[in-house]
């Protein structure tokens, strides 16, 4: 399975790749001080939330940051001689800037933060809507509708089904829109951000279904979940904060250092 967040393999040529994977920001603020215990870095990068990689001067940096599917959280580029290390944020970043040397600061504030989550977390038939506040789970509801499987036969019969299907499907999602408005609604002017989970399909179709929630800003990232429920809820924080860094080393200086 390819990561999600993992280079394409245009660039594989040309550097050796290492992608790294935190859960916690402890674990990734610890990233960051390995990285400066090693004073390679000579030249710190924020880009922000929407940015266009078309403007960045720097061929090399730009070439890399486009092979590099998720983005819409902004970035933070660290760079060395021979070595640049990316950092995908788990939030927005809100700062478009560079400084000299190692200078992390923003992404340090940034999971230094405790912001309020709402989460929504829908596979046809299950669903969990919570909110995460102080990093605990303040309100959450969990609940099933029947939502039967497709019908694999033709004619009037399966016609029937799918309507039957789509009307069980409605359903659901009124159902689920009604209850995130009652658990959101005492923390509407608290949440910082709200977070789906579930496949990519049913969601996009409760958006339609839902508008009431994009009142909140949205982190394109889906959350992954296998079966919505107060389990996935009490460990869903783990996924939204999970922040990757990717480490690009120039492949002729990985070929100098082993033959050395």
């Amino acid at each position: 399975m390819v990561h999600p967040i993992a280079p394409k393999n245009n660039v594989y040529k040309e550097f050796q790749i290492q992608l790294k994977s935190y859960l916690s920001p402890q674990r990734t603020i610890s990233s960051l001080n390995q990285i400066d215990s090693e004073s390679w870095c000579q030249e710190t990068i924020f880009f922000p939330r929407g940015f266009d990689s078309k403007n960045i001067p720097d061929q090399k940096i730009q070439k890399i940051i486009n092979e590099i599917d998720f983005l819409d959280n902004g970035i933070v580029i660290f760079v060395g001689n021979n070595k640049i290390t990316v950092l995908i944020p788990p939030l927005p970043m809100m700062i478009e800037k560079s400084f000299p040397g190692f200078k992390p600061k923003p992404i340090i504030d940034l999971l230094n933060n405790c912001p309020t989550f709402a989460v929504v977390l829908i596979r046809l038939g299950n669903y969990a809507i919570g909110v995460i506040k102080d990093h605990k789970l303040q309100s959450s509801k969990t609940g099933s509708r029947l939502v039967k499987n497709r019908h694999k036969k033709g004619g009037s019969s399966q016609r029937r089904f799918e309507r039957g299907r789509e009307r069980q499907i409605k359903e659901l999602f009124d159902k689920i829109c009604d209850t995130a408005k009652r658990i959101f609604t005492p923390y509407e002017n608290e949440i910082d951000y709200i977070f789906f989970g579930g496949d990519k399909h049913v969601i996009s179709n409760f958006h339609l279904r839902c508008p009431s929630v994009k009142k909140f800003d949205q982190i394109e990232r889906r959350l992954p979940v296998h079966r919505p429920g107060l389990k996935a809820l009490q460990s869903i924080e783990k996924e939204i904060w999970k922040t990757h860094l990717i480490e690009f080393i120039e492949t002729q200086n990985v070929l100098e250092e082993n033959n050395a």
